[in-house]
Order: C-alpha cells, then sequence, then structure tokens
C-alpha cells in the first residue's frame, strides 16, 4: 500500500481526521497502521483533537463508567450513519475505540442540546435529518468565546460526574447552556441566595450551564454551572417553582462549591459525588421501566418516536442480514451439491466433524426454517433441504458464537432488552420497574439456548457486521468440506493458505486463533475463527 510509504508523524496527522469507524478499518488493513492507530500517544493525541481538550487522554475516557445504553446508542447511531452516508458495514472494531467513540457522541450530543435547544424536539439520532457534528469545535462554533478553557472545564466535569448526562436523559423543564452568565429567570434566586459565599464583585462569567428537572414529591432537582475565566462553582440543589406566580424557592441546597480550573477529576468526583446521587435520587429517568439514553425534553413521545425510527431501521438491518444470509449459504449449498462432497461415507465426516445436531438450538433452527421455508419433517425427507439447513445453521451458530459476548452485554441490559424485542412484538414490554429483572430473565430463557441468541435479539452493529463476515465464512466452510471430504480430517493445512485465511478474515476484523508453530493447524478452520484484537495499548 501508498500509504504505508508515509512517515508515521503524516500517518497519524491524517487518522486525527477520521472517526472510530475508519480508524477500525485502518487498524485491520496492516500490523503497521494497527501499531500506530493503538498506540497510547495517538490515542491520547486523537481523543485531544476530536474533543477538542488540551488535556484528556484517552486513559481519562477509557476508565470513566458509561452505562450499557449509551453505547447500544452509540452503535444505533453509527450504523445509522454508516447507511445514510453510502458507507460500508460496521467495523467491530477495538473496546478503547469502542469506549472513545461512545463517549464523544454523549459528550457532544449533550452540548448541541444544551446549545441547540432545538435538538430537545428532534430527532438526536437520526443521523440523516439531524446530524450531530463531528468534533466539539463544531459545536462551539455558535458561540463567540475563549473556546479551549471552557471546553477543558466542561469535559473535567462531564468525565468527574457523569451522573451529569442521567439528568440530562430525564425529563426537563429546562436545559440551557449559553456563553455569559445564567439567562433563566429560575435560577436568578440560586445567583442571589443559593450560591455560598456569594459570587465575588469581579467574578466575571464566561459561560453557564442552567438544569431544572420534571418536580418529584412537590420539587424540581436542578442544577447550574457557572464557568469563569480561572475558577467555576457547582450548585446543586431542588426548587420549588409555581409557574401560576411565577414564583421560586429553594427547597434544597445539596451542593455549593468553587473549583478552581486546575482541580483534578478525582477531586471534583470526591467532593461532589455524594450530592449528585442524592440529586438523581429524586430524577425519573425511566421509560418503560428502562434508562433512557435519549436527550429529549419534557417530550417523552418524542423519545419513544426516537425509538420507533431507530427500531424501523434495525427491522431493515434484519431483513438485510437475511438476504445476505441467504444469498451466500445457498450459493454454497448448490457449489457442494454439485460437486457431489456429501454423498456417501462424507456425510458422515462432515456431521462428526461440525458436531451438527437438529434440536442443539431451537432459536435458530426456526429462524433457519423461516428462511427455507420449511419443517423439521421436510428436512429429514428431503436430502437438499437437510444440507441447506445444516449449512445455514453452521454460519448463523458460528456467527452467534463469535458475537456471543457482545450480543448479551446488550440484551442483559433492560433498555437494549426492550428496543430490541419491541423490534419482535409485544414479547416483552415491561410498564413497571419492579418485576423488570424477572421479566427479562424468563424473556431470555426463551430466546436463548447454549449462550447462543438468534438474529433476532442481535443488536444493531453486530447485524451490519455480520453482513460482512458471512460471505467470508461461507467460504472457510467450503474449504472446509473441501479439505474434509478429499483427505483425512487429520490434513495438516499448509501456512500458506493459512495466511490467505487471515488476510481475508482480518478484512472484516477476524483472525485464525493463536496456535504454536510447532502444532499443526488441521481442518476445519471455521470453529477456529476468532476476533482480531488489541487487548493493551502499545
Amino acid at each position: 500500500m501508498e500509504i504505508l510509504k508515509l512517515p508515521p508523524e503524516i500517518l497519524e496527522n491524517i487518522f486525527l481526521h477520521l472517526d472510530t469507524q475508519a480508524l477500525g478499518a485502518c487498524a485491520l488493513a496492516d500490523p503497521r497502521l494497527a501499531d500506530i492507530v493503538y498506540s497510547s500517544h495517538f490515542l491520547d493525541e486523537y481523543c485531544r483533537a476530536s474533543l477538542s481538550c488540551t488535556w484528556v487522554t484517552a486513559a481519562d475516557v477509557c476508565n470513566m463508567c458509561i452505562a450499557v445504553p449509551y453505547e447500544f446508542w452509540f452503535w444505533v447511531y453509527t450504523t445509522m450513519k454508516l447507511e445514510d452516508t453510502g458507507q460500508a458495514y460496521v467495523i467491530f472494531h477495538n473496546k478503547y475505540l469502542t469506549k472513545i467513540g461512545t463517549f464523544r457522541h454523549m459528550f457532544i450530543m449533550w452540548l448541541v442540546c444544551g446549545l441547540r435547544p432545538s435538538f430537545l424536539y428532534s430527532h438526536t439520532l437520526m443521523y440523516q435529518r439531524y446530524p450531530l457534528p463531528e468534533t466539539v469545535s463544531e459545536v462551539f462554533e455558535l458561540i463567540e468565546q475563549p473556546v479551549p478553557d471552557i471546553i477543558d472545564t466542561l469535559l473535567k466535569i462531564f468525565i468527574g460526574l457523569p451522573e451529569i448526562m442521567k439528568l440530562t436523559c430525564s425529563s426537563l423543564i429546562l436545559f440551557k447552556m449559553q456563553g455569559g452568565g445564567s439567562t433563566s429567570l429560575y435560577m436568578d434566586i440560586v445567583c442571589n441566595d443559593g450560591i455560598e459565599p456569594k459570587l465575588p464583585v469581579g467574578f466575571s462569567c464566561m459561560f453557564s450551564i442552567e438544569i431544572i428537572l420534571t418536580a418529584m414529591f412537590g420539587k424540581h432537582p436542578s442544577l447550574l454551572i457557572l464557568i469563569g475565566k480561572d475558577r467555576w462553582v457547582l450548585w446543586l440543589g431542588c426548587l420549588i417553582i409555581s409557574f401560576d406566580h411565577n414564583e421560586v424557592s429553594i427547597a434544597d441546597n445539596l451542593f455549593c462549591r468553587y473549583f478552581s480550573n486546575e482541580e483534578k477529576i478525582s477531586e471534583i468526583r470526591y467532593q461532589a459525588q455524594h450530592a449528585i446521587l442524592d440529586l438523581s435520587g429524586y430524577v425519573y429517568s425511566l421509560r418503560d421501566a428502562a434508562p433512557c439514553p435519549i436527550i429529549s425534553g419534557d417530550h417523552s413521545d418524542m423519545a419513544a418516536l426516537t425509538i420507533s425510527l431507530a427500531q424501523e431501521h434495525h427491522r431493515g438491518l434484519q431483513q438485510k442480514f437475511d438476504l445476505v444470509l441467504d444469498k451466500y449459504c445457498s450459493q454454497l449449498v448448490s457449489t457442494v451439491t454439485e460437486k457431489d462432497y456429501m454423498s456417501g461415507h462424507n456425510k458422515e465426516i462432515i456431521i462428526e466433524c461440525f458436531n451438527f445436531k437438529i434440536s442443539q438450538n431451537l432459536q435458530i433452527n426456526d429462524y433457519v426454517f423461516r428462511l427455507l421455508k420449511c419443517d423439521m419433517n421436510k428436512i429429514k425427507h428431503n436430502s437438499f433441504e437437510n444440507w441447506s439447513y445444516m449449512m445455514y445453521k453452521c454460519i448463523l451458530e458460528r456467527i452467534a458464537c463469535l458475537f456471543r459476548t457482545e450480543i448479551h452485554f446488550c440484551v442483559e441490559n433492560s433498555f437494549c432488552h426492550s428496543f430490541l424485542c419491541g423490534c419482535l412484538g409485544p414479547t416483552y414490554t415491561p410498564r413497571d420497574s419492579e418485576y423488570v429483572e424477572d421479566k427479562i430473565e424468563k424473556c431470555l430463557s426463551e430466546k436463548m439456548k447454549d449462550g447462543l441468541y438468534s438474529p433476532h435479539m442481535w443488536p444493531s452493529h453486530v447485524l451490519s457486521a455480520a453482513c460482512q463476515i458471512v460471505p467470508i465464512l461461507t467460504e472457510i466452510l467450503e474449504a472446509d468440506i473441501q479439505m474434509i471430504t478429499s483427505r483425512s480430517t487429520k490434513f495438516v493445512i499448509p501456512r500458506s493458505v493459512q495466511q490467505q485465511t487471515n488476510q481475508k478474515l482480518r478484512n472484516a476484523g477476524m483472525i485464525l486463533t493463536n496456535r504454536p508453530p510447532s502444532k499443526p493447524r488441521c481442518p476445519p478452520l471455521l470453529k477456529q475463527v476468532r476476533f482480531w484484537s488489541m487487548e493493551s495499548l502499545i
């Protein structure tokens, strides 16, 4: 590749302008590019560039606790973005890039909704209709302020107190960010009576954030942040608001403290953690008994509509995967039957080698029956249908096994689970929080067997990535069948074949399992495929 002739410094400068999907693709293209992408030095620079911050590191982002729904929502948005822009399928990339991509998406969505209130009443997920800016600096083009100082402080607050995102995703009365001081009449009383000690006469507010949430028990949980040149103040408390008489009073002063701009994240967390957790106790941030990752103000119907549109997109991905699987598996079945790989004793060898069991996973069985438009009786008495069933099932189970951890990571979360089940129908419709875990447990027991899920419960990014790897896996399965039927299963696969296979797999984010050089590699290769990953930074 010509790009490899460029000096590492030039490559790093190019990579700083890519999103995490493009970075993941570059890392898969060549080991030397992977060494650059997954170096701690580059990821630190990448975080600083994409977040427009002078101090943040990859470790700061990756060590942050991010709730599952936000990562799930990031992947849904990413798959939609790739389709809207006509790009390829999702690259299921390294955990570091996933965490960085998720955090950046969360932070940008939070800033955009605060600075552009119209986003609170739009479908903030819909890439084509309401695209989010790619970088933080693009968000701040709306205000004329010394942006680096503001962003440095905002990011420190956001990382130190991630509960702020939960507050913002709740039912809101007010959510505003602006250059200068607070502009809401409701917050005047906080500025005058809530902040102790009083704001100094010389305090010049460069940027402010105001959050007031829907009342619980008659109190409105509220947050005010005022950022000055050298220090900033955080106030947390509850207001009592009479909208009829336009009167406001402070019910609870939970927390108020001045912080210097050089304050460490750990100190911010230590000082304000208990107060913001107490404040979160007053917050109703559930939709259908599941924590919601969508900022939609007090218009819950907008969140419901956004989720509905995302589910519509997800169903389209399910149909796309069906078509891809059917296309390549039917080609495989035609090839192996034409070449008579399945005749006589070969059938027994193949069944034994791949451990085919008709009753192993009922959910995947039913999925294959629907694709083939047949039933068990037809499969047992029709040789062609029988082989079709085994080929489809073999590929499906291998993909389900590869993505098993990622799928389970999503479906055991209440929001993600209700989203995926909502794409199927009313199988799982939680209406109260008391029995959510029991309902999920029951639903999972019906949809999972041997730790594997059918594509009905695969999240969007898994479906998209699966579309890319199906052609490669069917090609490997065909080669396995050819080797198994033409020679003994003890046949040693030449290194050249292994290298070719690894190159094809790597393009889709996979690789063959590690094996000592002294230990020969024998078929079937399909069972030796795993995801390529960089477990630690260089």
